[in-house]
């Protein structure tokens, strides 16, 4: 991060680092973009700012603060961290609380820098991910032997994603290896027509990789007037929905279903 002003006051800068500290972290988190330039103005006002200009991309922000008859603008750099809503909820607790009273200034500037992503262990998600896409597969239509199937796959898919985003490869790597692995295994299952319908557990262990949450969000995005974000967000996921797509015709080919 960088100011454009190299002398402000120790109030200024203050107000507009904790500002561009709590976008980033909303903006990390996959944040829609309206609520964070609504709590970014009303963390400004909290900190005494007389005006505020932000301005968003997918992967950064510039921050433009008026206060002591000085315009200060502030930029950050913002890479993508995954969705995170435990986050985005505490920032936002921490500016109410303190508009409402119940917490200092001081108070909520140490909640927001304090703020700890939340993430449960591989061996609790892994299973529930796979849980979930094998009852899925239960509703689909398929028998136990492809529950069975469709939970292997999608928890292994899972663990396969997880590990490969923890070492910061390209998400859209993630996908495909993810795609490719529960494809993978649940074609061994359709091969071998392990249960009445086996090939309901092929679609139904990759539902885990669909990217709802940025598709909603880049949509609401462009709803709302940030078209610019809502475009970009709707682009990654797009990417992401492709590379599981190749991931899944890769296996298939792979393995000649």
């Amino acid at each position: 991060m960088n100011t454009a002003e190299t002398t402000v006051s120790p109030e200024l800068e203050r107000c507009i680092q904790l500002v561009i500290f709590l976008g980033s972290r909303l903006l990390e988190s996959g944040a829609e973009s309206n609520l964070i330039r609504e709590l970014m103005l009303r963390t400004s006002r909290i900190m005494g700012a007389d005006d505020t200009e932000i301005s968003l991309s997918s992967s950064s922000m510039v921050l433009t603060v008026y206060k002591d008859s000085r315009w200060t603008t502030l930029t950050s750099r913002c890479p993508e961290r995954g969705v995170n809503m435990n986050v985005v909820t505490q920032l936002q607790q921490a500016v109410v609380h303190c508009e409402r009273g119940n917490i200092t200034r001081d108070e909520m500037e140490q909640r927001i820098k304090n703020v700890s992503a939340m993430r449960y262990p591989l061996w609790i998600t892994a299973p529930a991910i796979g849980l979930s896409c094998a009852f899925f597969s239960l509703l689909a239509g398929g028998d136990i032997p492809v529950f069975i199937t469709t939970f292997i796959a999608a928890s292994v898919g899972r663990i396969v994603f997880t590990v490969l985003n923890r070492d910061r490869f390209n998400p859209v790597i993630g996908s495909f290896a993810a795609a490719f692995i529960c494809t993978l295994l649940a074609g061994f299952a359709m091969l071998k027509h392990f249960g009445a319908e086996p090939e309901t557990a092929v679609y139904s262990a990759v539902l885990m990789l669909v990217p709802g949450f940025p598709l909603v969000n880049s949509f609401s995005d462009m709803l709302k007037g940030f078209k610019n974000m809502g475009v970009a967000r709707l682009v990654s996921a797009t990417l992401l929905t492709l590379a599981t797509a190749l991931g899944i015709l890769s296996a298939m080919g792979l393995l000649g279903i």
